[in-house]
């Protein structure tokens, strides 16, 4: 059940200023607390996919989702008075699943409105799959911006529930497999999979070349899919995470996916429970072209091929 709190509190030095109130919103919502934070990270592609009558359409502006980072939403026609808001995150963490931004509005020609809108989101585990998600908004505002702080209220009230949904929906998917190949040989492979792939499976990549960048984050990559991929040409690829010490790497398709309008994806490698053998997890985020297609599992079929190519091609492990 949602429940949701008002406050107020004085607010010091000039006796026209506005107070400073606090407003909570709190919500058990079904599904892992991992889950449910790691799809809130997606929203500018979920949101509008998962309720365009609340949302028309959201993007970056400015950074990907790190601090610093500026989104914009555009309302649909089910938020009264239309328009748009911006958001600048502050901080993600990880550790407590906690995200804090700054809320502004603003009209045409981007002229930010002086309203101040502080949010935090916060999930916190439960039994039986469970997460008590909590939003929270300090604000300060005029009179004649009682329809814009509504409108706040509303859109952060929807997305706790499309985030919940996208969960439902199934729209983080996750593999795990044991590869018979140590962790330092199958990054290495990794580290030379526009080598590997196209030689392995040239059916369904045809090569895979860098445009920007050489494989260090904000590198720019360009895929062509090979025969086998119905309606498959060309897809351009974001390097998001390329971490050797950790063994982590994640990326972003920008355009061109016959399946999916937006899939991002983390892969790790970790040692597996023998000596020599790997443990890789695989965790993507995704919309869909339409309601047919199937969650992505390509890293399943990647995998083996990685593992053979560590047994029979060392060459590539430098």
């Amino acid at each position: 059940m949602a429940s949701i709190k008002v406050a107020e509190e004085a607010t010091h030095g000039v006796i026209e200023s506005p107070k400073e109130q606090t407003f909570i919103y709190s919500k058990i919502l079904n599904g892992n607390s991992n889950d449910l934070w790691e799809v809130s990270k997606h929203v500018v592609a979920l949101f509008p996919d998962l309720a365009p009558h609340y949302c028309a359409k959201a993007k970056f502006v400015c950074g990907q989702g790190d601090p610093g980072s500026i989104i914009i939403f555009h309302f649909g026609p089910g938020i009264s008075r239309g328009g748009s808001v911006k958001h600048e995150i502050g901080k993600v963490d990880n550790k407590t699943q906690t995200s804090e931004y700054t809320i502004f509005s603003f009209s045409e020609g981007d002229v930010v409105n002086p309203s101040f809108f502080e949010a935090k989101m916060k999930f916190i585990p439960e039994k039986n799959e469970q997460t008590c998600a909590i939003w929270t908004l300090k604000y300060k505002h005029n009179e004649d911006e009682v329809g814009l702080l509504e409108n706040v209220k509303k859109m952060a009230i929807i997305m706790v529930k499309t985030i919940e949904r996208a969960v439902i929906e199934k729209r983080i998917v996750r593999h795990t497999m044991v590869l018979k190949a140590p962790v330092d040989t199958l990054w290495d492979v990794l580290m030379h999979e526009h080598e590997v792939l196209p030689k392995a499976i040239p059916h369904i990549i045809a090569s895979y070349n860098y445009i920007e960048g050489w494989g260090q984050c904000g590198s720019i990559r360009l895929l062509r899919l090979g025969h086998a991929i119905p309606g498959g040409n060309r897809i351009l690829e974001r390097i998001d995470i390329n971490d050797c010490v950790n063994k982590k790497w994640a990326y972003t398709v920008l355009q061109g996916d016959p399946k999916y309008k937006y899939l991002s994806a983390v892969m790790d490698f970790l040692p597996g429970p023998k000596e020599g053998t790997t443990t890789a997890t695989w965790m993507g985020v995704y919309v869909p072209q339409n309601n047919t297609v199937p969650p992505p599992d390509l890293a399943l079929h990647v995998w083996k091929v990685f593992e053979s190519v560590a047994k029979d091609f060392p060459v590539y492990c430098v």
